[in-house]
């Protein structure tokens, strides 16, 4: 709850100090890779892609021609579970249709994960944005997660016991391709 109330008072100190706000809904594909690596004597390697559905809120707080800040929350759904992901993004404007954006984005597991995948991750976001119309736009992303989804975990009975610990290295990396109408 702290972090929710964090994030709508940002929102609102861009929305005091932006030159123009817009605001928006987004939906579309969701494709999500989770990698693994584990760290034993011959190095383990592993990686599954799903594809699912986003949808969620954006809103656009201009600081002059060229250059606005695109905070966002978005609700995922991939094989039946849900995350979220917030990206908070620089955007610059290449002409009034065509903008690239880049920055932080927070992604939070809402499944229980048992200890085994740590739910909160953070990435590195990178975007191309093009507007259709004076209301409707498409948009591509790339997320590439920084953090190890893995660090700490107990894995348990898991692993078999003669490898001792095992160091693994998970992440989740996304890709997103949507539409949005600004109102």
């Amino acid at each position: 709850m702290k972090r929710v109330l964090l994030l709508v008072l940002m929102m609102a100190s861009f929305a005091s100090n932006a030159q123009k706000n817009d605001f928006s809904v987004v939906a579309g594909f969701l494709n999500l890779t989770f990698s693994a690596k584990a760290d034993v004597e011959d190095a383990i390697r592993t990686s599954d892609s799903q594809a699912g559905f986003f949808f969620g809120l954006a809103s656009e707080f201009s600081l002059n021609e060229k250059w606005s800040i695109e905070p966002s929350v978005l609700y995922g759904i991939l094989d039946g579970e849900g995350f979220l992901q917030v990206p908070i993004l620089p955007k610059y404007y290449v002409n009034e249709k065509v903008a690239f954006s880049a920055g932080p984005q927070f992604s939070y597991i809402l499944e229980d994960t048992e200890g085994i995948i740590n739910r909160l991750g953070i990435d590195v976001s990178l975007g191309a944005h093009v507007s259709l119309s004076d209301e409707i736009y498409l948009f591509g992303r790339y997320a590439i997660e920084l953090t190890n989804r893995t660090s700490g975990a107990d894995f348990g009975d898991l692993i078999d016991p003669e490898f001792g610990n095992i160091d693994v290295k998970s992440r989740f990396n996304s890709l997103q391709i949507g539409l949005g109408y600004k109102f």
